[in-house]
């Protein structure tokens, strides 16, 4: 029987990897579905550098993965991310409480040294609940719809840049000997403030006392959410033209003023 069995971490990944792959099934069959919380987890691969909740807290790096949770929050706070409020707020408002969680990530250099340890705090947002009037209807009818026309209906979706841009730019790098600089933007999705209010459970490893009855109100958007990439790229657009710069109408992710060109 099960208590007679204490299951190691790497059989209880095998265990929810299958529950994930079972999910999947069901929800390519019918793609109208969310994802429930018998999501599990994603499929991960035996990665060392990719820790779950377990290994990275209470493995042997749990200390440097703490320090580093300590340094996402902190981050996250100093950016007004968030406001605590009562968990009644959300329930008068008829609004869902997300739940969260953590990203792991042994990072290394390109040369495969070893970097740091990164922790990022994420919104589930494979649970949020869909407000598209559309998308509401068609679950309730147990409609299937089309790829197209989930995308559609969400308006979540944020433009990616075409490596054919990406590979003309790169071109005319090497031709015209222009100079190239790369730029990475640190907690780039939480730049971006929300349009409506979503709320969030408090992050896990950090609930107490005073934290309560309480969950966060987010100001700003977060990795996972569903409208995150889409708020940050109208943030970087806008951002952009207060530069001078023009949107590209062959690429809306290629930026051009009359001495730079950006590659978003």
């Amino acid at each position: 029987m099960l208590d007679d069995h204490r299951w190691t971490n790497h059989e209880w990944d095998g265990i929810c990897c299958l529950l994930a792959e079972i999910d999947s099934t069901c929800i390519a069959a019918n793609p109208v579905l969310i994802p429930t919380p018998t999501a599990y987890k994603s499929k991960k691969q035996d990665d060392p550098d990719t820790p779950g909740w377990w290994e990275a807290t209470t493995g042997s790096d749990s200390e440097q993965f703490w320090a580093a949770m300590d340094r996402e929050i902190m981050d996250l706070v100093k950016r007004k991310t968030w406001s605590m409020v009562p968990r009644s707020k959300p329930k008068q408002l008829g609004k869902q409480v997300v739940p969260g969680t953590w990203a792991f990530k042994k990072k290394q250099l390109p040369c495969g040294t070893f970097r740091k340890h990164k922790a990022r705090f994420c919104v589930r947002g494979d649970l949020q609940k869909i407000s598209n009037k559309k998308m509401q209807e068609a679950m309730d009818a147990s409609e299937v719809l089309t790829e197209k026309e989930i995308k559609e209906s969400l308006d979540t979706c944020s433009p990616v840049v075409s490596w054919v841009t990406v590979r003309l730019m790169m071109i005319f790098g090497l031709l015209l000997s222009l100079q190239s600089k790369s730029i990475d933007f640190s907690n780039a999705f939480v730049q971006a403030e929300l349009e409506s209010p979503v709320f969030l459970e408090i992050p896990q490893g950090y609930e107490s006392k005073e934290t309560g009855d309480m969950v966060l109100e987010l100001h700003r958007s977060l990795y996972g959410q569903i409208e995150a990439p889409k708020l940050w790229c109208e943030k970087l657009k806008n951002g952009m033209e207060a530069q001078n710069f023009k949107t590209s109408e062959l690429d809306p992710c290629l930026f051009i003023s009359k001495k730079m060109v950006c590659v978003s």
